[in-house]
C-alpha cells in the first residue's frame, strides 16, 4: 500500500481543496471528454506553512505544481533537493518516490493538480525524473493561475460530469501552455530557449533572407548542433521552416490586401516572384493565384 506522510497544520487561509470521489471517476471516467485528460485532487494552498509531503512510492497521477509566491522544495526519487521559487513550475512523475514542501522562511503559495488519464504521456512525454524547475516568467505564471482557478472554482459549484468535462479542457490548455514553453518539460529548456528566440528572429527578418550559418550564430551554436537541436523541437530543418513562415506571411496578404503576387514575394523577401510562386505551390499545394480566390471565414 502506498503511503503518505503529510506535516501540515488543519489548513491554510482561503485555501481551495477538491478531490473527486472515486465512485465518480467510475462512473463518468470513461466519457469520451474526461478519459484522456482528468484531475483527480486539485487544490491551492496560500502561504502555506508547514506544507510538507513525502510519498515513498509516489502515486499514480502525474503531479503539476505551480509556485504562486514564496519559495520551497522538492526532491524525486533519490535525486538532489531542488529549490522553488516564485513564478516556478515542476512536475513529478507518476509511481515514483517524491518529497516536497514550503519554505520555513517564506512559505509557498501553492496551485497543484493530480492529472490522469490516456493523453498525459503525450503532454509530458519523456519528462526529467530529476528535473528542474521550469520558469515560466510572471504573465505566463498568471495566466497559468487563471486557468488553476477555472478549475477549482466550477468543482466547487458541484461536480458534475458537464462539470468535469470543463475542467478537462481547461486541464488541456493547462498543460499545453505550460508544455508549449518549455518543449514538453525537457531536459535543456535553455536550449529551448535559443530555439524559440531562433524563430522570433526569422518573424522578424521574415521579409529579408536569412543563412543557415547566421541563425546558428544568433542560437550561439555549431551548425550542426543548431539544425539538430532545431529539428528536434520543431519538425523541420531551420530553413524549410523559414520558408513555411514566409509563404504563411504571404497568404496572409493574399488573404487582406490587394498587393500583386509580385509585390507580395518581395514582401516576404523572394526577389523572384516565379520561385515565389514555385515554392508557394510546393507548401500550399495550389498556386498564389488560387490561393487567393478561395473562400474563408
Amino acid at each position: 500500500m502506498k503511503t503518505d506522510l503529510i506535516q501540515k497544520m488543519e489548513g491554510f487561509a482561503s485555501q481551495k481543496l477538491i478531490v473527486i470521489p472515486p465512485a465518480f471517476l467510475e462512473e463518468h471516467g470513461e466519457h469520451p471528454l474526461i478519459r484522456p485528460l482528468y484531475a483527480t485532487d486539485i487544490g491551492y494552498f496560500p502561504k502555506a506553512r508547514y506544507h510538507n509531503r513525502t510519498r515513498p512510492e509516489g502515486c499514480g497521477a502525474y503531479i503539476v505544481m505551480l509556485c504562486e509566491e514564496g519559495s520551497g522544495w522538492y526532491r524525486i526519487g533519490s535525486g538532489k533537493v531542488q529549490s522553488v521559487e516564485r513564478g516556478q513550475l515542476f512536475i513529478l512523475p507518476p509511481d515514483t518516490g517524491h518529497a516536497y514542501g514550503a519554505s520555513a522562511e517564506n512559505p509557498w503559495s501553492i496551485y497543484w493538480v493530480h492529472v490522469m488519464g490516456s493523453d498525459t504521456p503525450a503532454f509530458f512525454g519523456a519528462a526529467d525524473s530529476g528535473g528542474n524547475p521550469v520558469p515560466v516568467g510572471y504573465e505566463k505564471a498568471v495566466k497559468l493561475a487563471g486557468l488553476f482557478n477555472e478549475c477549482t472554482d466550477i468543482l466547487l459549484k458541484g461536480i458534475t460530469a458537464d462539470h468535469m468535462v470543463y475542467v478537462s479542457q481547461t486541464l488541456r490548455h493547462l498543460l499545453g501552455v505550460a508544455c508549449f514553453l518549455h518543449g514538453g518539460l525537457q531536459p535543456g529548456s535553455e536550449r529551448g530557449q535559443m530555439i524559440e528566440e531562433s524563430v522570433q528572429l526569422m518573424n522578424d527578418r521574415v521579409g529579408s533572407t536569412l543563412t543557415l550559418k547566421e541563425l546558428a550564430e544568433a542560437a550561439r551554436l555549431s551548425v550542426p548542433h543548431y539544425v539538430q537541436l532545431f529539428k528536434t523541437r520543431t519538425g523541420y530543418t531551420p530553413i524549410d521552416f523559414y520558408l513555411k513562415l514566409k509563404i504563411q506571411r504571404a497568404c496572409q496578404y493574399l488573404d487582406m490586401t490587394d498587393l500583386t503576387l509580385k509585390q507580395i514575394a518581395g514582401q516576404v523577401g523572394f526577389t523572384d516572384p516565379y520561385y515565389f510562386s514555385r515554392m508557394f505551390r510546393k507548401i500550399v499545394g495550389m498556386a498564389p493565384s488560387d490561393y487567393r480566390k478561395t473562400k474563408k471565414g
